[in-house]
């Protein structure tokens, strides 16, 4: 073979080879995609999520994504709200300490020593409910359990 040939039939393989790549990319994911937008970043970040833990099982719950701050009790009334599950509390304007929530689904304060307490992504709070204002993008647990204090 003479040097002509052999540069023709490595070009012939490249093109091929570019050829099996194009055609490959065509049947999977994109190269090239579109970044995401801000509004669904945004969005994403800004949704609450909230788990209710009775004791029994742990529920995952979305409470909608956030336009501007809202407290837990806000989120937990959304989400006890959307998906009819009882819920029973003081409201902030009849105690001095804030919101105390009573009762969530089937259960209820005082219940084997047993009460309503909450997380927010972790830590324990030390005020009620409705006085931890969210940004978006936490994680709110709510557990049904005897005090730690």
């Amino acid at each position: 073979m003479n040097y002509k040939q052999k540069s023709i039939y490595i070009i012939v393989g490249l093109l091929a080879l570019v050829g099996v790549f194009l055609l490959g990319a065509s049947y999977g994911p994109s190269l090239f995609k579109e970044p995401a937008k801000l509004g669904e970043i945004t969005e994403n970040y800004r949704a609450v999520t909230v788990l209710i833990d009775d004791g029994q099982q742990i529920k995952s719950f979305k409470a909608g994504t956030l336009a501007q701050e809202q407290s837990v009790l806000d989120s937990l009334l959304f989400v006890t709200g959307e998906n009819k599950l009882k819920l029973d509390y003081t409201p902030a304007s009849a105690s001095p300490m804030g919101a105390f929530i009573k009762q969530i689904g089937e259960e209820v304060n005082g219940f084997g020593g047993k009460y309503w307490q909450y997380w927010v992504n972790g830590s324990q709070p030390m005020v009620a409910a409705d006085k931890f204002m969210l940004k978006g993008g936490e994680t709110v647990l709510w557990t049904f359990r005897k005090s730690a204090l």
